[in-house]
């Protein structure tokens, strides 16, 4: 991931959806991927050709600078979810790996609630990770367990925003830890085992349940 996929594989296109869906059909929400601390688009190279082949138009965004502020870049994803919906007319699934799931939330919470069909998050560490206090970065700050910045963000959300999210997890992720930092109340969890931290970018077991979860937030009230 880090000396290969990121670093070289940047340039490769997202695979085309498959065209699964008969017509008459309300088309497909598009899929907007945030990846986590330190990384680029390319994370997705794994994973995103599932979803192409569950009929998933996939789009990535960068979060930069890589040491920024989590708020800029909310600022950021919620400017292209609202180009997302201009273009397509319908609100994206977004789908985050670790870091990338506090993004989002943040972003919902400045208002992009109204304009997301739902948030899939990968390993976030919605409660803080043990290891961002040997980080550097405005955003390793943010996410030390107990930072004033995470409990702000958890006074901002409403019950109805948490609804909207399903959190992917697993318990023997030695990054993202403790395990029950991605726990958070309200949302929705699928728990899984024996996968780390960027494993979860494309893993089976992780994989299927991403798909599994999209399905589930486009059929949600």
């Amino acid at each position: 991931m880090f000396n290969w996929l990121q670093p070289f594989c940047s340039h490769r296109p997202y695979a085309l959806p498959a065209n699964t869906f008969a017509a008459g059909q309300a088309p497909t929400p598009s899929v907007l991927l945030v990846h986590g601390y330190a990384c680029n688009h390319a994370v997705w190279l794994d994973l995103q050709p599932a979803l192409a082949a569950a009929g998933y138009r996939c789009e990535a965004i960068d979060m930069e600078p890589v040491l920024g502020d989590i708020d800029a870049y909310a600022d950021a994803l919620l400017s292209r979810i609202e180009q997302l919906v201009a273009s397509t007319g319908q609100a994206p699934l977004l789908v985050c790996h670790s870091m990338g799931g506090l993004v989002a939330r943040a972003a919902l919470a400045k208002g992009a609630q109204d304009l997301c069909a739902g948030v899939v998050t990968l390993g976030t560490p919605h409660h803080g990770c043990a290891l961002a206090r040997f980080g550097i970065g405005r955003n390793a700050r943010q996410m030390r367990c107990g930072s004033a910045w995470l409990k702000a963000l958890a006074t901002a959300e409403a019950p109805a925003l948490r609804a909207r999210l399903v959190s992917i997890f697993s318990w023997h992720d030695s990054i993202a830890g403790p395990s029950c930092t991605s726990w958070l109340d309200g949302a929705r969890h699928m728990p899984l085992s024996g996968i780390g931290h960027v494993s979860l970018l494309r893993d089976p077991r992780a994989v299927t349940a991403v798909v599994a979860a999209l399905a589930t937030l486009r059929t949600a009230p």
